[in-house]
């Protein structure tokens, strides 16, 4: 997931971008989760007032994780206005995978 974050990251010039690349690393982790895990559902995630797109993932157990790189690892700023951290490196470390207390039916329709 970090790699896929690394490789979105370095294609990004936010000369020519509106916004920052979160929506599209969250992609790139749910294309991830799907071709890797089997019998996983995933949707798009975040948090109310926040701009910052997560990636949610639930399993057949009802289990629900959020998946997230956040933000000030990659880039500054806020609402639709983003630039890049230059020259950073995306870790393992920075991907941050935490269990959400939710039913699984109030997430995944």
């Amino acid at each position: 997931m970090a790699v896929a974050a690394q490789s979105v990251y370095d294609g990004w010039d936010d000369e020519d971008s509106d916004g920052g690349i979160c929506d599209e690393i969250s992609r790139e982790i749910q294309t991830i989760i799907a071709s890797e895990l089997n019998d996983v559902d995933v949707t798009d995630g975040g948090h109310d007032g926040d701009d910052h797109a997560t990636t949610l993932a639930s399993d057949s157990s009802g289990q629900i994780f959020e998946i997230d790189i956040p933000a000030n690892v990659y880039e500054r700023g806020g609402g639709y206005s983003w630039s890049k951290i230059p020259n950073i490196t995306i870790e393992a470390s920075d991907v941050l995978i935490s269990k959400v207390d939710l039913r699984r039916d109030q997430v995944f329709d």
